[in-house]
This record gives C-alpha cells, sequence and structure tokens, in this order.
C-alpha cells in the first residue's frame, strides 16, 4: 500500500503509535506502521528500509523509551539518508539523548501531553499535510499575470508626447541678405568714385552675402517664388552662381 508517512515508535509505545495512526488515516493521511503493514516471509530489515525510504515523512512517537531504543535510532538514520521530513510527536516530557539530538536537535517538535492524544492529532495532521510535497504547488506553478503599468487619471488616453520640430531660419537669414546686398549697393552708390582697395572688399563682401543667400535657398525648397527671385538677383548681381 502507498503511503505518505511512517510511523517510527518503540514498541512499548505502540497503544500511542497506534492511536496516531489511527487518528492520521481518519484525515486522510496514509500511514505506514509495524507490524500492522509487515508482510509475512519477507526480511524485517529489508521491509523497514523499504517503507522509510516511500515516506515522504517520518511521524516520531518520542517518549523516555525512545532514548533506549536502538531499532528507532536506526530508523531516524534511515530517513534523515533519504531526506524524509522528521516530526517528533513527543507524548512525554522527554529530552533527547545524544544521539538523537545528532539528528534532530534542530528540529521543531509537536508536544502531545497532557492526555488525551486525540486532542493533538489535527495539529499533527496539518504539520503533515504542509510538509509532503506538491501542497500548494498548484499555486506556485499557476502563471502570473505580467505587471500592468499604473493608471493615468480616470478618462485620460494615452497618447504620446508630440515630437518637438527644428525652427527653420532660411527665410530669415534669405531676407537678411538681401537687405544687406540692398544697403550695400545703396552704399556704393552714394560712394561716386571709391577706392580701388573700396572697390574689392565690397566685391568679396557681396561675393559672401550672395553665396550665403544662396546657400539659405537651397537649404529651404519651401521659400515663396517672390523671396527665391529676390535671391537669385541677388546671386547675379553679385556675379556668384545660384
Amino acid at each position: 500500500m502507498a503511503h505518505d508517512v511512517f510511523i517510527s515508535h518503540a514498541s512499548v509505545d505502540k497503544p500511542a503509535a497506534d492511536a496516531v495512526c489511527h487518528g492520521l488515516e481518519a484525515r486522510g493521511v496514509r500511514c505506514w506502521i509495524a507490524p500492522r503493514d509487515q508482510i509475512a516471509g519477507k526480511p524485517y530489515g529489508q521491509q523497514i528500509t523499504e517503507a522509510i525510504r516511500a515516506a515522504r515523512v517520518m511521524v516520531l512517537i518520542f517518549s523516555e523509551h525512545v532514548n533506549a531504543s536502538q531499532a528507532v535510532l536506526n530508523e531516524i538514520h534511515l530517513a534523515a539518508a533519504a531526506e524524509a521530513t522528521i516530526v517528533p510527536f513527543r507524548i512525554a516530557r522527554v529530552e533527547l539523548n545524544p544521539e538523537l539530538n545528532y539528528y534532530l536537535g534542530r528540529t521543531h517538535w509537536l508536544d502531545a501531553f497532557p492526555q488525551p492524544l486525540d486532542a493533538y492529532i489535527d495539529a499533527l495532521a496539518a504539520t503533515i499535510q504542509r510538509n509532503l510535497p506538491g501542497e500548494g504547488a498548484d499555486d506556485a506553478a499557476s502563471p502570473r499575470p505580467p505587471p500592468q503599468p499604473a493608471p493615468g487619471p480616470a478618462g485620460a488616453p494615452h497618447a504620446t508626447p508630440p515630437q518637438a520640430r527644428k525652427p527653420n531660419n532660411a527665410p530669415l537669414y534669405v531676407f537678411g541678405g538681401i537687405v544687406a546686398l540692398v544697403l550695400l549697393v545703396a552704399l556704393a552708390a552714394l560712394l561716386h568714385k571709391p577706392s580701388p582697395a573700396a572697390e574689392r572688399a565690397q566685391g568679396v563682401i557681396a561675393q559672401a552675402v550672395a553665396n550665403a543667400i544662396a546657400e539659405s535657398s537651397k537649404e529651404d525648397q519651401n521659400l515663396p517664388p517672390a523671396a527665391r527671385d529676390a535671391a537669385r538677383q541677388a546671386t547675379n548681381d553679385a556675379g556668384g552662381n545660384p
């Protein structure tokens, strides 16, 4: 018979062990206990070893008799090697001997005194259920929804922020260039006979302004026709190429 719990006890404590076994099985916990579940004709030691290795939890009925039982110590050793959970169920106020303390000194136990013993079976069954592998596995395996972003104000639509648009200053450059060229031509008209150095300087300035106007007009193809014509005329007057 498949079982969840192996009940370890000294032979003197058989009545208490039987009461625990009946109480657990009445609550749906499957148990293996000697001598009830032994099979005739099969070595006793082999049956104990197989039953402990097949169990997921060992319940130790602990009393002063356990401290003197070499068989119980062997069972504790097998359970520790099989990595089974050991739950000491103490039916008397007794301390562990040094050998049992090696295995169980840091293990939490349940006290089952004063009597009656039945008053503590519910707590024992609940402890066993929490220690059975697979308990709560459905909750752990169930997928969790991904985290959602924090909601904004009620009714507010989710919109992408508008991208900043780089201002286009090309029309201003063209207009400024035209004004500068007109002023330069007017200045040349006021000077009846400029010196050769002034004429050269005037030509250099006019050429530079014309180049700037031409470059600005190429960068912005959306200029009004009148502005483009003025830029082209100013470039021709200065001797540049549109």
